[in-house]
């Protein structure tokens, strides 16, 4: 009785999201407009490389910041704010940007 219980919370919290909502991970955003896709991935790119630095300064710090700079994830939460509000008329895009926030806070 707990698992079902367990299984209709799980499907209530991700009910929103389409059936590939969790492989946006390996697959990206293919069925989002070409920019919205590109700042949705640059996205979900920046939240992984900042959670890889660790502040040492070691090769591995270097690596990361370049990637981060690379990836211009300074703006990135701003280009994100600019194509929500360039499709807040299209439900379907907002939705699926919303999976790529929710994802990249995972």
């Amino acid at each position: 009785m707990k698992m079902l219980a367990f299984a209709i919370v799980i499907f209530t919290i991700l009910g929103p999201f389409s059936v590939s909502g969790m492989d946006r991970m390996t697959k990206g955003f293919p069925d989002l407009p070409k920019d919205a896709r590109a700042v949705a991935e640059r996205y979900m790119a920046c939240q992984h490389f900042s959670g890889e630095f660790n502040g040492t300064g070691d090769e591995r710090d270097k690596e990361v910041t370049k990637t981060l700079r690379e990836l211009k994830c300074d703006r990135v939460e701003q280009d994100l704010e600019r194509i929500k509000k360039k499709y807040e008329r299209s439900p379907r895009v907002l939705e699926i940007l919303k999976e790529a926030d929710f994802l990249a806070a995972a």
